[in-house]
């Protein structure tokens, strides 16, 4: 298996597109998903190729709302990577990484969240991202 921990941006989609073409020419060529680190960060990446992480915290009537899965999905449609989950206070908690452009997107998002929760703060930490995650889920 190949490991690619970090790469350029237009690397990795030369790889990617180098390992189709070899896939369909030679059936015996290693298979894609072998890739799937150097396309994980492609997805992840913005321009520059930097990643960012950011947690999220949520106060408010954030619960039994359907605010993870809302998160969840936004997140996933920004192609970020991380968790959310429940806090034991009554509010949501969120780990993302990906692109800032990205992040500031869902920060924005979580100001409001869906149309039932009602959010009093949002408390925001900034960090540099691990690679750690590779798509972003619910936790319990």
């Amino acid at each position: 298996m190949v490991m690619i921990t970090r790469m350029p941006r237009r690397e990795a989609r030369f790889l990617a597109v180098t390992q189709k073409r070899r896939r369909t020419t030679n059936p015996t060529a290693p298979k894609a998903d072998e890739f799937c680190i150097a396309l994980d960060f492609l997805c992840a990446c913005g321009t520059n190729g930097a990643m960012e992480r950011v947690r999220i915290k949520v106060h408010g009537r954030v619960q039994g709302v359907f605010f993870r899965a809302h998160t969840q999905e936004k997140a996933s449609s920004l192609g970020l990577t991380g968790w959310v989950r429940n806090t034991e206070d009554g509010g949501v908690e969120a780990m993302a990484e990906g692109d800032k452009k990205s992040l500031e997107a869902l920060v924005s998002w979580c100001h409001s969240g869906p149309a039932a929760a009602k959010v009093n703060s949002v408390d925001v930490e900034w960090a540099k991202a691990t690679g750690k995650y590779r798509t972003f889920s619910v936790t319990y």
